[in-house]
């Protein structure tokens, strides 16, 4: 993957869209590069973090506490 497919996800992210380029080649740099499959669980409610999460591309969901609460989850 080119550093530019790294980093135009990063510029979608309100937090970064006020940091340099050589910044987020940076945070691109040290990024680790995660893939999940479809079905499978990034992250439980509740449990403590560790890292934050960017989605880069492909579909995600998140759930909440009551049956039916689903929300689509745009990369970046």
């Amino acid at each position: 993957m080119s550093i530019d497919a790294l980093v135009a996800p990063l510029l979608r992210v309100r937090l970064f869209q006020g940091l340099a380029s050589e910044q987020l080649v940076t945070l691109a740099r040290a990024a680790e590069r995660m893939m999940f499959r479809e079905g499978q669980t990034i992250a439980e409610a509740g449990e403590a973090g560790d890292a934050s999460i960017i989605i880069v591309s492909g579909p995600a969901e998140s759930f909440g506490a009551m049956p039916g609460d689903r929300e689509f989850v745009a990369p970046g």
